[in-house]
């Protein structure tokens, strides 16, 4: 399963509920809806450090927490493969 969807459930929100968050805390105003929240854990990543931020923020877990665990998925996938 998703690692973003597993955070994201374990703080109770929903896609919706998530997406208004980072909408929410975000330095620079953006636009985030449930289909943004489905894109990102299908592993589309934002690549804007902001928007990243504000996920994580969102979720009240740190920068690094939210790298680390779309790195060891991202990591399965590719053993996988192999």
């Amino acid at each position: 399963m998703n690692s973003l969807r597993l955070l994201r459930e374990e703080k109770g929100l929903s896609q919706g509920a998530l997406a208004n968050k980072i909408e929410l805390i975000s330095i620079r105003p953006v636009l985030c809806d449930r289909k943004t929240i489905i894109r990102y854990e299908q592993g589309n990543f934002p690549e804007a450090v902001e928007r990243f931020k504000a996920i994580a923020d969102a979720l009240g877990i740190s920068m690094d927490e939210l790298y680390n665990t779309q790195f060891v998925e991202l990591t399965s996938k590719v053993r996988e493969v192999k």
